[in-house]
């Protein structure tokens, strides 16, 4: 089973700050949550997905095809029920069946300049 891991953007620290829910108790894994304020943050999930680093794929990972060139950031399609990656490929079987080819360069809160 997958880890139902989430981080939030503080926008005032502007940081992240990682948790998990264990059965809907809230489980911190930041070093800082005293911090946390839920009235500045934008909760991204977890994907279950590694790029090909190994790096943790999360909503609003910007993500580039390093075989291809292309790259676009993480979303999740609420009516589908699934990630995608958008503009452009948003078919999460294209990130899932070539991790070795996604690599994470960022995010949409700490380059903003990635997805313009």
């Amino acid at each position: 089973m997958r880890e139902t891991k989430f981080r939030a953007w503080d926008r005032e620290l502007k940081q992240f700050v990682y948790y998990k829910l264990i059965k809907g108790i809230v489980e911190w894994l930041s070093s800082n949550p005293d911090s946390f304020d839920k009235d500045r943050n934008n909760d991204q999930q977890f994907t279950g997905l590694k790029d090909k680093n190994g790096k943790e794929v999360y909503e609003g990972d910007v993500v580039k095809d390093t075989k291809n060139g292309g790259f676009g950031f993480i979303v999740y399609d609420n009516e589908n029920m699934k990630f995608g990656i958008s503009p452009g490929w948003f078919n999460p079987v294209y990130m899932m069946g070539y991790p070795e080819d996604r690599e994470v360069i960022g995010n949409i809160y700490e380059n903003p300049e990635l997805i313009k």
